[in-house]
């Protein structure tokens, strides 16, 4: 376990600290709504629904062997 302390911002007065962290979070905000709009890949939904199916297959194989 890495016990390190993060004192990046310890030699920055504290309005410049938080301004810092302030154009950081505006950033990745703006990064994760671009990434919202994109769309999923389909190879992706095609792995989605084969998982899917797989366990629908498992339930109903359960279901079989408790009766």
């Amino acid at each position: 376990m890495n016990n390190t302390v993060d004192n990046s911002n310890h030699g920055s007065p504290p309005s410049q600290a938080g301004q810092n962290n302030d154009g950081i979070s505006k950033q990745l905000r703006k990064f994760y709504q671009e990434l919202e709009q994109e769309a999923v890949p389909d190879n992706l939904l095609m792995l989605l629904d084969k998982l899917d199916q797989a366990e629908k297959a498992s339930v109903a194989a359960r279901k079989k062997s408790d009766d």
